[in-house]
């Protein structure tokens, strides 16, 4: 199996509306506790500067593709989703990659 990254980001245009504390505490330690049982190996949130364009960049690992389209496509993801509007007025993009290289 190859393992993969997910990223979810958003952009910069919803930083004064966009709930960190929340993602952070609330939905982060929900995906991390939802996502453990389906191959999560790590998780990361890195705030960037605005002038990127974009405010968040959530970066997680997963053993496999098909353990991420597991949890996401679970009931687990499905609630997870439907948090969203409790952070953030605009649905993140997300983009899935396999890992080539690691050092």
């Amino acid at each position: 199996m190859t393992k993969i990254f997910i990223q979810v980001s958003y952009p910069a245009s919803v930083a004064d509306k966009f709930n960190l504390d929340y993602y952070i505490n609330e939905h982060g330690e929900k995906s991390r506790a939802a996502f453990r049982d389906h191959g999560l190996l790590d998780y990361y949130v890195t705030k960037l500067d605005p002038a990127t364009g974009v405010y968040i960049i959530s970066t997680m690992f997963f053993e496999s593709k098909e353990k991420w389209e597991a949890a996401i496509g679970g009931d687990a993801g499905k609630e997870l989703m439907a948090d969203l509007a409790n952070f953030s007025p605009v649905e993140p993009t997300i983009v899935v990659g396999e890992v080539v290289a690691q050092g």
